[in-house]
């Protein structure tokens, strides 16, 4: 099962504005499967391109600049979940983060969404402050960040 069946509408738009991004680095995206089935995403911005539809606040070009890399979207289907497969998406994508020579990733996830926070909290993130994004209606926003620099 391709990628493309398993995403729709806007998430499907944003896989295919994501391309040439792709193609050059400047995304990554990595894919779960269960079975041949496809289960679970997650997409990685490493530098902001024009070419992706999407308008950068003072937030969005930071965390993409320098050594700083931003977790856009982690996706498992909910018969999927509990099943250790976003952990290991998330942990997959860290390494290639590293792997890129990235040591700093954030995410945005919405306030009330209690079961990625806690999620996120788990997995090592740390809750660094809220938001209230234009691009969210005002929606409170958390703001995570992880440090992926090597333990001594």
């Amino acid at each position: 099962m391709a990628l493309g069946t398993f995403l729709e509408g806007a998430e499907l738009q944003r896989l295919q504005q994501a391309h040439y991004a792709i193609q050059d680095g400047d995304s990554i995206v990595l894919v779960a499967e269960w079975s041949g089935q496809v289960v679970g995403w997650a997409v990685v911005q490493t530098r902001y391109r024009e070419d992706l539809g999407w308008e950068p606040d003072a937030d969005a070009l930071w965390f993409v600049s320098g050594e700083n890399a931003y977790l856009e979207n982690l996706e498992v289907k909910a018969s999927f979940r509990s099943m250790g497969i976003g952990r290991e998406l998330l942990a997959a994508m860290e390494e290639e983060v590293r792997r890129r020579g990235r040591w700093v990733l954030w995410l945005h996830t919405g306030e009330v969404n209690y079961g990625a926070c806690r999620f996120y909290e788990r997995e090592g993130w740390s809750h660094e402050r809220t938001v209230y994004p234009a691009w969210r209606n005002g929606a409170p926003t958390r703001v995570y960040v992880k440090s992926l620099s090597p333990t001594l």
